[in-house]
């Protein structure tokens, strides 16, 4: 049975694209349009990790969110001069992560392993295995309860692991193990255990951000006005770790993971 909402008049539809080549370099990019009162935002950026150096972008302006066709997945992105595209190894999940009278988090990762290719102007090409999610949310994350997200996701040329962790008065965990559900019986920013008997590790780590949520979001005129401080004072801690993932057949396999941890105050 359908659940009785009230309509907030808040939309927000957030994607989270990424790559990384088999040497660990990094590209990440967000696209995310909010609507709500008064408020219309267009935002989209880049952060890019070659050689070693980091490389962060932004914009307000209007521009164009992903558009999925099939297996392929495609972001041009004239604001931040870049191109990319994004083609499935595996069949596109979903899920509602949270429900409530005053809206939902709805998660479609659309691409939780793909083959990603992404020409940026100035930084050249990277490709490599990627990963896309868009979440839609019609409840405004402050009337969200939740102090901490553990979300990443790892994949080898062969395997696929994703988790969403939220923890506090609303818990919720979604663990994919190549597109199966599965459950996580340990599952900490070093690594997850599920309850099969697979492991994986993260170690290497490289930190792509340690900082606050809000950044850009956060100079919008008129949004400060609007938004409870704790969306802005949330802090994210983001990393790079080569995993190592064991199946309980003791069959091994090693990869890339982008994980990050989410607080609120």
């Amino acid at each position: 049975m359908a659940r009785s909402r009230r309509d907030s008049g808040f939309e927000l539809i957030k994607w989270y694209l990424d790559c990384v080549s088999e040497e660990g370099e990094v590209f990440i990019g967000y696209s995310a349009r909010l609507r709500w009162r008064a408020v219309s935002v267009h935002y989209s950026s880049s952060f890019q990790l070659r050689d070693g150096e980091p490389e962060e972008t932004s914009s307000l302006r209007r521009s164009s969110q992903p558009v999925s066709e099939g297996a392929v997945l495609a972001w041009r992105c004239p604001s931040l001069q870049l191109n990319g595209k994004w083609s499935a190894l595996e069949e596109p999940l979903e899920a509602t992560v949270y429900d409530s009278e005053l809206g939902a988090v709805e998660w479609q990762c659309l691409q939780p392993r793909a083959s990603a290719e992404v020409e940026s102007c100035g930084l050249g090409n990277m490709s490599g295995l990627g990963y896309a999610e868009r979440l839609t949310l019609s409840v405004p994350p402050w009337r969200i309860p939740i102090r901490e997200l553990h979300w990443g996701r790892f994949l080898s040329a062969t395997d696929s692991l994703i988790w969403i962790d939220w923890r506090g008065e609303h818990s919720t965990q979604l663990v994919f193990s190549n597109g199966a559900p599965a459950r996580a019986s340990r599952l900490k920013e070093t690594g997850l255990l599920l309850d099969d008997g697979t492991t994986l590790l993260l170690d290497d780590r490289k930190a792509l951000r340690n900082g606050p949520l809000g950044g850009v979001l956060s100079r919008v005129p008129g949004l400060g006005s609007l938004v409870p401080g704790r969306i802005f004072d949330a802090r994210e801690q983001k990393w790079r770790s080569r995993g190592v993932l064991r199946r309980p057949d003791g069959r091994r396999v090693t990869g890339w993971a982008i994980h990050e941890v989410v607080t609120w105050p």
